[in-house]
C-alpha cells in the first residue's frame, strides 16, 4: 500500500480565525480526526515576505518543535516563498491529500505545482474555503478541474 500524506496549506491560527468559523472548526475537525489515517501531516506556510503584513509577525518563528502557531500536530513545515513550491522534496510514490486556505491562491497554485511534477494528489474541496470570496473559490474548484481532470474530491 502507498504512503498517503494530507497537507495542509496556509492553517495557521491567524488565517483560521479569518475564515467561517464553522470552516475553520471543520478542517480542525478533519485534520485531528484523521491524522491516524495518513502517514504525515505536511503543512506548507508561505514565507514573510518583504511588506507582507498578513502574514506571521515579526519574531514568530516557524520549526518542528515550536509550532504553537498551528492548532493541529504537523510532521513537517515547509515555508515557500510566495505561492512556487519545489517539489523535488515530496515523494513520487506517495498521494497527498490536499486542504487549506486560499482556494484560489494558495491551493490552486500549489495544486498546480505538485501535479505538474506528477505527484498523486487530490483536493478536498470540503476543507478547502477562499478568504476573499465564494465566487474566486468557485473558479479556482473550475480550473482545477480543467486542468487536473479526477483531482477535486
Amino acid at each position: 500500500m502507498r504512503d498517503k500524506y494530507l497537507v495542509v496549506i496556509g492553517c495557521q491560527k491567524g488565517k483560521l480565525e479569518q475564515i467561517n468559523k464553522r470552516t475553520a472548526r471543520s478542517i480542525l475537525d478533519y485534520i485531528h480526526g484523521n491524522q491516524h489515517l495518513y502517514t504525515g501531516t505536511i503543512s506548507i506556510i508561505r514565507k514573510k515576505m518583504k511588506g507582507d503584513r498578513n502574514f506571521k509577525k515579526a519574531g514568530d518563528t516557524v520549526t518542528l518543535n515550536d509550532n504553537e502557531f498551528l492548532d493541529y500536530k504537523s510532521d513537517n513545515i515547509i515555508e515557500v516563498p510566495g505561492y512556487d513550491l519545489d517539489c523535488s522534496q515530496f515523494r513520487k510514490d506517495a498521494h497527498y491529500d490536499i486542504i487549506g486556505i486560499s482556494t484560489a491562491a494558495s491551493v490552486l497554485t500549489m495544486a498546480m505545482s505538485m501535479y505538474s511534477w506528477g505527484l498523486s494528489i487530490s483536493v478536498l474541496a470540503k476543507y478547502c474555503e477562499d478568504r476573499k470570496s465564494k465566487k474566486l473559490e468557485e473558479h479556482a474548484f473550475e480550473i482545477m478541474k480543467a486542468y487536473m481532470p479526477g483531482v477535486v474530491k
